[in-house]
Formats: structure tokens, sequence, C-alpha cells
């Protein structure tokens, strides 16, 4: 969350001219309400019982370029499906990721409630702990500065 895989995914399928999709903007098209909307309605369960329904329905394109929520990798029946094409962690510090949730936290179901920058940050430690062993197994891990036009550089050399 807040890692800038929507922007950079948007650059990297221009630049290398394949489709892109936003996994919640897609699930929130699919399911016509908000991901805050999902999250109030049937819980964060359900949503990611949704987000692996969707996940694989999208494994089935060709030339994607995929974003997808922080805690989409998070479980091995996921893993698996992004597994089967190269999967790049954009790596942020938790002050960076900190600064750039705190102006935009109402719109994100998971730290909504947050009401202090310290509370946001000691939850973005916490996630990033508890995830870690999954965002670590991508194929391409990359720390995120505040340049997209570098980290695009950079992501192309892979490709």
């Amino acid at each position: 969350m807040g890692s800038g895989k929507t922007t950079i995914g948007k650059l990297l399928a221009t630049a290398l001219k394949r489709e892109f999709i936003d996994l919640d903007q897609y699930i929130e098209t699919q399911e016509n309400q908000s991901i805050s909307q999902i999250f109030k309605n049937i819980g964060e369960s359900s949503f990611r019982s949704l987000e692996t329904k969707y996940l694989k329905q999208l494994s089935k394109k060709q030339n994607l370029i995929l974003a997808t929520g922080g805690g989409t990798p998070c479980s091995n029946i996921n893993w698996a499906i992004l597994n089967s094409g190269s999967c790049v962690y954009l790596k942020c510090s938790i002050q960076s990721l900190t600064d750039r949730l705190l102006i935009e936290r109402s719109k994100r179901p998971l730290i909504s409630s947050l009401s202090t920058k310290r509370a946001l940050y000691q939850y973005i430690r916490s996630k990033l702990k508890e995830r870690n062993s999954f965002y670590e197994r991508a194929d391409i891990i990359l720390r995120n500065s505040s340049k997209s036009d570098k980290t695009l550089r950079i992501l192309l050399k892979h490709f």
C-alpha cells in the first residue's frame, strides 16, 4: 500500500505496450462498489476470497501488467498465481510509506481509522513485518524512490 504499484505499473505497461490493470480497481468495477464498501459489507476475509477469484480470472490474460493490493501476494494460493509471471516488489521505507499514506488514509479501509501519524507508522511497520516473507519472494526487488522515471528505467532493464 502506497509503494507506487499503480503509478509504476502504468508507466511500465505503456513502455512495454502492454495492458495495465489495477486489481483493486478491477474488483471495484466487477463488484460495482468501492473497496471500502466491500470491506464494510463483507469484511476483509470475504474480500480476500473475491481478490483470489479475480486474480485467477486475470491470470489467464497475456502481456498484462498487474498492480495488486498489498495483501494480495500474502496467501499461498495468490502467490502461486502471481508467480506464474514476473513479480516485482517495490520496496519503500516505513517513513516514506507513512508520509505517502497519511494524506490519503480515508480512502483505504485498512488504515482509515488510524488517527495519528504514529499509529499509521506502527501499522505499516507491523504489516511489513507480517508480509515480508511473501514480498521477499519476488523476482525483482526494487527500492522505489520518489522518482518514478528512475524506477521505471531500472525495471525496463529486467523486461
